[in-house]
Order: structure tokens, then C-alpha cells, then sequence
């Protein structure tokens, strides 16, 4: 009804327009029907241009190259023979030609001017044809360039657009493609999984999935898809990329074999482990029992013989005797330092809040008698170490041990005892003004049986620093050695500081 009517309103207007009189002596509102007429006709193109996006004059609103057509020749088409019309029948009624030839006129000038309307739409689709042409291959090129696979179906699982690895990685050409389903390039399981998939994107909106691309000559490679829906000039669709990760799962099987080769080459080394650790265990019984027998007989034989029968024996006798029994003695504390070594690598280490002042406290103690006659400073801080208590003691026992050895030559011996707090970790340090030693030999005096000094200067079996790095690293700690001859050496202990004294630490800071 509305295009009814609009039609209607232009023809009374045209006519009102054209009947207006003699000489033009008629204004825009002198016939009465005019101003009616074009008010219906504006009422008929606001009710069919009332739906911008459908309806009978919906094409106007439209985004695509005919709405931007029709929006530019309509004005046209309305107003050019309306004109040409009111022009043909002035020069009629001015006499300046007959109705025919009035009536030829007007059609040529229809014809030319629609000509060229016509001529210059041409022009405007093709320029606009051009451009989404190269629109087209340059998005076409950017798809091309991607380094996996790209696709676009619809909802009815069409294959739309595609790149041209697809056709290298499928083996199939864009013909068969298009024909195609998106679930062909799949078998077995991976088909119903890429199904689930495909409908979670059209409800969710994304999805992803790995699985084994087929190709035409039933290769499979692994691939990483992905699927983001979208909608096409009102059709539902979805796009996607596919990566091959072949690359990636290679790696991962290569990782897996080297996880699964480190945790045999793990039990064969701790199968063996366990092997040296009986063979330690049997040396240390032997060395507990079968050695320490004969050391003691020879001890003692040597005491009897001494004490019963000295007068019988000149002085190079005694002396002989002598030499035999501090051997004995030395070799009795060689194998005591021995099964201590022993006892350090195989005794179970439990890690726990230790007091660093009750430790040095009780081993001092226990030292007091070496420590007569020796100047002791001791300045420790208050915070718990994370160690394992018997270790650190035994530590502890050695270092000081060494520095009363060491120092007890000089006229006014002194051991220093300090600790101090720094980044998490605490650090104690033992100190004593003794011989010292050159700090080439820094690495040597931490290794078992190495001495720097003569068993006839300082007595020792070279075992109790090699104990006191072992025992720190068991319980995940360190221990440095700094030293200058003549001027005594410094052992520097280092200990992570229990939780609750760490995290106070922090705070603190």
C-alpha cells in the first residue's frame, strides 16, 4: 500500500507540476494539490525505508556495492525525468518546437543522460571489482604465507576458503576439497574427538584440538588445530589453523626415552650404590674387628714386654719398642678416623631447626681440657640453621680440634668462634692465629689423607677435614678455608637458616 500510494503522490505531483498554468504563473504553493501529494510521498519512502536492514527499500541500507549503487543513481532516476519532462513541456508551451518533435527530445535526452548514468555505473563497478579483486589476492597471498594450514567452513561442514598448504599438506586439489567434509581428513577416534570439537566451537564460540592429519595417501602427521566462529553475510561459519607439531612430539618422545634411560641409568646407579655400600659396610667391620685385633696385640705385647723385661734391653731396644708402639697408636687412630669417615658417608641425615649457640657450646665443652691455656672468643647470632644436629657437631669437633693443634706452639693461642646472618644463610666461622697454611694447597687440605705439615711437627691422620666437608654436604651446606702461613687460617662454615628464622629475616629487611 505504501508504494501504492507513493507512486500515486508522484504522479499527482507530476501532473500538478506540469498543468500549472499559462506563462508559469503559478507558485510552489498556488495548486492546491501539490503540497498534499508531496507530503504522501515523503509518508510512502519513510514507511519503506522504515527497515534500514530488509523490507522493499532495504537495499539502500545496505553495506554492499548495489546499495552504494542504488543509493547513487536513485536521486538520479526520480529527478532527471521529472526535469526533463517540466523542460520539454515549457520550450512546447514557448512554441520553440511542435509535441513530436517535443516528445523526441525528451527521449534522446532520456537516452543520453541514462547512457551515461549507465556508462559511468560501468566504470564505478569495475574500478570497485579491481579493488576487491586485489583485496582478494593479497588476502589470498597473506593466507598463502601462513606457516600451517588455514580453513573456513559453515555450519554444514562446506568447506568456503582455504590456503594452498592445505592442498600441499592434504594431497588433494581444490576441487575435491570443496566437496569434501572437514571430518575426512581424520579416522578412528580423532574423527568422533574432532566432532565434539567442531560443535563446541559453533555453541562456545573456540576450541582446540591435536590430532593426526590424513592426507590422500593416508600419512598422518601430527597437528595443532584451532577454531574461532564467526558469521558470514548471515552464515554461520568457522575459522581455523592447523600447525604440524610434528617437530614438537618428536621432542617429546626424545625427552620421554632420555627420562626413561636417566631413571634405568637411576636404578642401575643406585643398584650399584647399594652394592658399594655393603662392600663400605663389610670394609667397615673388617677394619672394626679383624685389624683392631692384631694393632691391639701388638700394643700390648710391646707394653708387657716394656714393663717385664726393659732391664734386659739396651737402649736402641727400648727405643725400638718404643717406635713400635706409637706406630700402633698412630695406626689405631688412623682406623678410628677411618670408621669415622665411614660412619659420616653412611649414617642417615635428618634435616632440622639446630641451635648454632647450644652446638658450639657442648662441643666446647667437651674440648675444655685441649682449650686450657688458649684465648676462646665466641660472638654467634641467635638464628636456628637447617642442618642435622650430630653433623654439624661432628664438624664442629674437627675444626676446633685442628685449630687448637695448630695453634698450640704459639705463646698466646687464640679461636675465634663468630656467625653472622647474610642473604638466607648463615655463616660460622672458626679462626685461630696458628701456622696457617699457603692458599695454593686451598683444595688439597679438604681431601682424605693429604697433610701440609710432618707427622713429626703436628700429629694427625689427614682424615677430620676430609669428615668436615663430607658432613656439610650432607646436609647441603659448604665449608671454605682461607689461611696465610705464619698468620693462621680461617674455616668458614655455610648453613641455610631454618624457615621460621629465614622468613624473619626477610621481613626484617
Amino acid at each position: 500500500p505504501a508504494l501504492v500510494a507513493g507512486v500515486g503522490a508522484l504522479l499527482q505531483l507530476a501532473v500538478d507540476l506540469y498543468d500549472a498554468g499559462p506563462a508559469g504563473a503559478w507558485t510552489l504553493f498556488s495548486p492546491p494539490a501539490i503540497l498534499p501529494a508531496a507530503l504522501v510521498l515523503a509518508a510512502s519512502a519513510g514507511i519503506l525505508c522504515a527497515r534500514a536492514d530488509g523490507g522493499t527499500f532495504g537495499l539502500l541500507g545496505g553495506h554492499g556495492i548495489g546499495s552504494a549503487l542504488a543509493r547513487r543513481l536513485l536521486p538520479f532516476a526520480v529527478g532527471l525525468p521529472l526535469m526533463l519532462g517540466w523542460i520539454r513541456l515549457q520550450g512546447e508551451r514557448a512554441g520553440l518546437y511542435d509535441v513530436e518533435t517535443g516528445l523526441a527530445l525528451f527521449a534522446a535526452s532520456n537516452i543520453v543522460i541514462f547512457a551515461g548514468l549507465v556508462w559511468g555505473a560501468a566504470a564505478w563497478l569495475n574500478r570497485s571489482e579491481a579493488s576487491l579483486a586485489q583485496e582478494r589476492r593479497f588476502s589470498d597471498a597473506a593466507l598463502d604465507s601462513l606457516p600451517g594450514i588455514f580453513y573456513m567452513y559453515d555450519s554444514n561442514l562446506r568447506f568456503l576458503r582455504w590456503n594452498r598448504n592445505f592442498e600441499t599438506v592434504s594431497g588433494y586439489s581444490a576441487a575435491q576439497i570443496a566437496r569434501m567434509s572437514p571430518l575426512d581428513f581424520f579416522d578412528g577416534p580423532e574423527k568422533s574427538l574432532l566432532a565434539a570439537r567442531i560443535s563446541e566451537v559453533f555453541e562456545s564460540g573456540a576450541s582446540d584440538v591435536e590430532a593426526d592429519f590424513v592426507s590422500s595417501d593416508g600419512r598422518r602427521t601430527p597437528y595443532y588445530f584451532t577454531g574461532l566462529a564467526t558469521t558470514i553475510d548471515g552464515v554461520p561459519c568457522l575459522l581455523g589453523t592447523g600447525v604440524d607439531i610434528s617437530a614438537r612430539k618428536r621432542t617429546e618422545d626424545e625427552v620421554r626415552q632420555l627420562n626413561a634411560d636417566l631413571e634405568r641409568r637411576v636404578a642401575k646407579r643406585t643398584a650399584e650404590l647399594s652394592i658399594k655400600n655393603r662392600e663400605l659396610e663389610t670394609f667397615s667391620y673388617t677394619v672394626s674387628h679383624d685389624l683392631k685385633a692384631p694393632l691391639r696385640g701388638i700394643d700390648g705385647y710391646s707394653r708387657l714386654l716394656l714393663s717385664d723385661h726393659e732391664e734386659r734391653l739396651d737402649d736402641e731396644g727400648r727405643r725400638f719398642l718404643h717406635n713400635i708402639r706409637s706406630a700402633a697408636t698412630q695406626m689405631q687412630k688412623l682406623i678410628d678416623d677411618l670408621l669415622a669417615y665411614s660412619k659420616v658417608e653412611r649414617r642417615a641425615v635428618t634435616l632440622r631447626p639446630v641451635s648454632v649457640r647450644d652446638t658450639v657450646q657442648a662441643v666446647l665443652n667437651e674440648r675444655r681440657h685441649d682449650l686450657e691455656g688458649t684465648q676462646l672468643a665466641v660472638d654467634l647470632a641467635p638464628e636456628p640453621v637447617l642442618a642435622d644436629a650430630e653433623g654439624l657437631a661432628m664438624a664442629l669437633r674437627n675444626l676446633i680440634d685442628n685449630a687448637v693443634k695448630f695453634s698450640r706452639k704459639r705463646p698466646d693461642p687464640r679461636i675465634e668462634i663468630a656467625s653472622r646472618v647474610e642473604g638466607g644463610m648463615l655463616l660460622l666461622t672458626v679462626r685461630d692465629n696458628g701456622v696457617g697454611f699457603d692458599m695454593k694447597y686451598q683444595e688439597r687440605i679438604f681431601q682424605i689423607f693429604q697433610r701440609l705439615h710432618r707427622a713429626d711437627e703436628f700429629s694427625g691422620t689427614g682424615v677430620g677435614l676430609a669428615i668436615v666437608q663430607k658432613a656439610m654436604e650432607r646436609m647441603g651446606g659448604r665449608v671454605r678455608a682461607r689461611g696465610e702461613p705464619g698468620k693462621g687460617a680461617t674455616f668458614e662454615l655455610e648453613l641455610p637458616l631454618a624457615p621460621a628464622a629465614a622468613a624473619a629475616g626477610a621481613g626484617a629487611g
